[in-house]
C-alpha cells in the first residue's frame, strides 16, 4: 500500500494531433456520480 501513495503518473509525450483527438472524443460525454467521486478523491490525494 505504501507504494501506491508514492506513485505519480508518468508524463507521456504525445503529439498535439493525438491530444486533440482524445479531447474531441471525450467532450460532452457524461460521467456517472461514482466516477466523479473517484476523480475528486484521486485529485485530493495527488
Amino acid at each position: 500500500m505504501e507504494y501506491r501513495r508514492q506513485y505519480r503518473r508518468q508524463y507521456r509525450d504525445l503529439p498535439d494531433e493525438v491530444k486533440e483527438k482524445i479531447s474531441a472524443s471525450t467532450k460532452g460525454r457524461a460521467k456517472s456520480y461514482d466516477h466523479k467521486q473517484h476523480i475528486s478523491q484521486g485529485m485530493k490525494k495527488y
